[in-house]
């Protein structure tokens, strides 16, 4: 698709660097998202937030030791690639945003416009996420 439009692939090119220094630094955004939410925050509810991360990571590690599908021939790394550490990481974020859009909110017109939003924005990343990898 990228041949067919002129320029296409150039600009593709220049956002590549980007992406790959946004993919480098994800775990330091969202660790620094973290210190400073539990900063602002400082009870408990963010503690169970952070402590369902540290088991959402330990899961994605004994899924991969347990299902140990291997990356495409042209990845860059050679761990096991499934599931997506990213991908789960979004799901978990996108399940936090909304049972915690319907704790705040409650269940009304907002929230039932919100929640599909959402999940559909957390599944459009994580298919981008699978198809530049």
């Amino acid at each position: 698709m990228l041949g067919r439009v002129p320029g296409a692939r150039r600009e593709a090119a220049r956002w590549s660097a980007v992406e790959a220094e946004l993919n480098r630094t994800s775990k330091w955004l969202v660790a620094g998202c973290f210190f400073f939410a539990a900063l602002w925050k400082h009870d408990v509810e963010i503690m169970w937030l952070f402590l369902g991360a540290i088991a959402n990571r330990i899961l994605s590690k004994v899924l991969k030791k347990m299902l140990n599908y291997e990356r495409p021939t042209q990845a860059l790394r050679s761990d096991p690639g499934m599931p997506s550490s990213h991908a789960q990481s979004i799901f978990y974020a996108a399940t936090i945003l909304v049972l915690s859009l319907f704790h705040w909110v409650k269940t009304n017109y907002l929230s039932m416009m919100l929640v599909p939003t959402i999940l559909l924005a957390a599944n459009y990343l994580v298919r981008m996420l699978s198809d530049s990898s």
